[in-house]
């Protein structure tokens, strides 16, 4: 009986740990920052997600993002901006390695690169100033306005990009003692007066006006001296085109079919469309609440092409000449190397290009 028991417990814990766990399926990865993007599906099979190796996965929410194709270097981020805005500096660019397994010749490959830069060739350097020049005439003919003066930044000159630390203008007050005029200025408009009714027939045919009003106030102009008087009309109308047509609100027509699978390998999805046309909204009446929408996750079961990649050049080969002793200057001959098209799998393309270089030495 124990015996039996003990058994029984033995095979759930067998059944348990034999299922293998779903995973979030994303349909890019961007390989600059190692982050899944496009989310497919939420539950299904490593084996499902992975079947389109472009594809990238997370074991939950939380976790980190991890491809399905095989391990490979990212591109080279753009390099960095100088470490110092003028003379020899230096710049840095980086990459990583995504994928299942290791990149090749990962202990050997760098990760970092550091180069020189000069962003400029000198470093700036500070002018000086001349002495004030004299005072300009005031501004105004009557009442109180300002004056300016000037000097230059040559005493010396600044150099790379440099400049004179301060201001090259100062100004300051002056008053010309001639009474000066007032000039009339409107004072602000009055309240548009009201439109009759709150929406307007589709046809449009008639628009009620309005009017608003304003003074010469603000201040009038003086008499002694006559100063101007305000430029423009004391009255506006205009048309209430503003006012809408009566609304007319949005209702949903039905549900189309379910498209196909947007893939045709792997994990896709399906969507089906409705539109807001039962009737559609008119007028600013309100939209039809809610999405013209739907998505849900497909599988088809079917591996997707994987692309043949090139592997690193060999080294060149020894220099030879079939028949000929090229060890002097004398004859000319010949170095090669090569590179094996891996990876190619499930009816995916070939590798584009030669599987092997010569050059003469």
């Amino acid at each position: 009986m124990k015996e039996g028991l003990l058994c029984a417990v033995s095979l759930l814990l067998l059944v348990r740990f034999s299922v293998p766990q779903n995973v979030i399926c994303y349909e890019h990865i961007d390989k600059n920052k190692g982050e899944c993007m496009g989310i497919l599906a939420d539950d299904v099979s490593e084996e499902d997600c992975c079947r389109n190796i472009n594809y990238g996965f997370k074991r939950d929410h939380t976790g980190s993002c991890e491809a399905c194709h095989v391990a490979e270097w990212s591109e080279w981020t753009p390099w960095s901006s100088c470490t110092v805005p003028c003379l020899e500096g230096v710049k840095q660019r980086r990459r990583a390695c995504y994928g299942k397994g290791e990149c090749p010749d990962a202990s050997k490959t760098e990760t970092i690169q550091t180069a020189p830069c000069i962003e400029k060739t000198c470093c700036p350097v500070s002018g000086g100033w001349s002495v004030w020049l004299g005072w300009s005439a005031c501004s105004v003919t009557c009442g109180k306005g300002s004056k300016t003066r000037k000097r230059i930044c040559n005493n010396p000159l600044p150099a790379c990009d440099g400049s004179c630390e301060g201001s090259g203008t100062d100004v300051d007050q002056c008053e010309v003692t001639t009474h000066c005029p007032t000039h009339g200025n409107w004072d602000s408009w009055q309240s548009w007066s009201q439109c009759f009714g709150t929406c307007k027939d589709e046809a449009g045919h008639q628009v009620p006006i309005q009017t608003r009003q304003r003074t010469c106030s603000n201040p009038p102009p003086s008499v002694n001296p006559p100063g101007n008087p305000c430029v423009g009309p004391a009255e506006e109308q205009r048309q209430c085109n503003w006012l809408p047509f009566c609304p007319v609100n949005g209702n949903w027509g039905p549900w189309g079919a379910w498209s196909d699978c947007s893939v045709t390998c792997g994990v896709g999805r399906q969507t089906r469309n409705r539109a807001c046309n039962n009737p559609a909204p008119c007028h600013n009446g309100q939209p039809c609440p809610g999405s013209s929408i739907l998505y849900k996750s497909c599988t088809v079961k079917t591996n997707c092409p994987v692309d043949g990649k090139w592997t690193e050049w060999s080294g060149w080969s020894e220099c030879d000449r079939p028949g000929k002793n090229i060890h002097c200057k004398k004859y000319a001959g010949q170095q090669r190397r090569t590179r094996i098209c891996t990876g190619r799998d499930y009816g995916g393309n070939p590798c584009n290009g030669l599987i092997m270089e010569s050059r003469q030495a």
